[in-house]
């Protein structure tokens, strides 16, 4: 077993999920990746989140084959999706090379997000000028799973949550959030949320200045993260 599926499992594990799962998901996993041309899960991991939205953000076509692969695996794919931006992890997206800054477009907008000058607004059929996600708005577009959320809301509360991670809100916290265009019927936010440019930062660390888990740590086979004693001179 590789140290990446090591760690993978060892993340399921924490999430809360059985030794069983946390055992047979990473060798779904590696099933996915020899089935559709992936020379090992190093570069699945540059191409899962691709993989999980269709092809759109960086304008792919999928055979048939491999969307019903995405569609079979989807739970394992978001989970690896989901450890993966738990670790910060260095990943090699392709989207460096084809179109320029935008954050991959996962959030579907009708303004450029400027840090500090403008937020990202969304645009959907239901609102305009959206500043806030619920949960499932997160998930659905980030990929990514709901325990992963949790866990991170859990490691806020512990104050250990990682520098540009989006925080979790709960009830009536307004901030500078515009709720002129919320017409939920629950009222104002009686649910959790993420605000919008927390989210884009969050975006901008994960897909452009990510100094997380690096991929030699992956790619070395040992552990080179294992401290090693000083030799005496």
């Amino acid at each position: 077993m590789t140290l990446i599926e090591k760690d993978f499992g060892e993340f399921l594990s924490e999430l809360g999920y059985s030794k069983s799962t946390s055992t047979i998901y990473p060798y779904y996993l590696k099933k996915f990746a020899s089935e559709n041309g992936y020379a090992n899960l190093i570069d699945l991991a540059d191409d899962v989140f691709s993989l999980l939205d269709k092809g759109k953000f960086d304008n792919r076509d999928f055979n048939k084959k491999t969307l019903s692969d995405i569609k079979k695996y989807n739970s394992v794919l978001t989970l690896f999706n989901s450890f993966l931006f738990d670790i910060d992890f260095e990943r090699r997206f392709f989207i460096r090379k084809t179109i320029p800054l935008d954050y991959l477009g996962v959030l579907v907008t009708d303004k450029t997000y400027i840090p500090g000058v403008r937020p990202r607004t969304l645009k959907d059929n239901n609102y305009e000028n959206k500043q806030w996600f619920t949960t499932k708005d997160v998930m659905d577009a980030l990929h990514i799973d709901k325990k992963t959320l949790e866990r991170w809301a859990k490691k806020d509360k512990e104050g250990k949550l990682k520098e540009r991670f989006p925080h979790r809100y709960k009830g009536n916290e307004k901030g500078d959030i515009d709720l002129s265009t919320c017409n939920s019927k629950s009222g104002v936010f009686r649910y959790y949320y993420y605000r919008l440019d927390e989210l884009n930062d969050f975006l901008a660390y994960q897909f452009y200045d990510c100094k997380g888990t690096k991929r030699e740590q992956f790619l070395s086979e040992t552990d080179i993260r294992k401290s090693k004693k000083k030799k005496i001179k």
